[in-house]
């Protein structure tokens, strides 16, 4: 007979000062729901964007100038502020 295992402990969480919780709770989400794709983020939303490949979420990086180029082309997506 099977018994019950007993719930396991809340891992605790890494805190940001400053930051809502909510809000951090949902930037984790975002990258856990998405593919990084690092310095080939302009290539690879280009990519999604005409249909090369199949859509999914990435994230990555972009400089002033390719992210400039990207809204330019009508390529939607969110830039986060630098650190």
């Amino acid at each position: 007979m099977d018994t019950p295992q007993p719930a396991e402990p809340e891992t605790p969480s890494e805190t940001v000062a400053g930051f809502p919780d909510e809000l951090i709770r949902k930037l984790r989400e975002v990258v856990r729901n998405t593919e990084n794709v690092g310095r080939r983020f302009p290539e690879e939303a280009r990519k999604i964007h005409y249909e090369e490949v199949p859509a999914r979420p990435i994230r990555g990086q972009a400089s002033k100038d390719e992210a400039d180029a990207l809204r330019d082309e009508g390529i939607d997506f969110a830039s986060l502020p630098r650190s």
